[in-house]
């Protein structure tokens, strides 16, 4: 159950920092973005990780997802 609490933990502080950025690029939506941030900030740090693993930057482990 605690790993539960830490995913939506993550996922909360993507939204968080992906807020600011949602509010600004989608102003034709009502709600400026609120519905997509989490999802949007999670396909962004994924793909992030994702191109820093494939040009050999980071490994694939803990330490390469807290990187990207």
């Amino acid at each position: 159950m605690s790993t539960f609490f830490l995913w939506y933990f993550v996922i909360f502080l993507l939204g968080l920092i992906g807020f600011p950025i949602s509010f600004r690029l989608l102003t034709n939506l009502k709600d400026r973005g609120y519905t997509l941030v989490k999802s949007l900030s999670l396909l962004v740090w994924g793909y992030l990780f994702w191109l820093l693993c494939v040009l050999g930057f980071v490994q694939n482990n803990i330490g390469g997802v807290i990187f990207a």
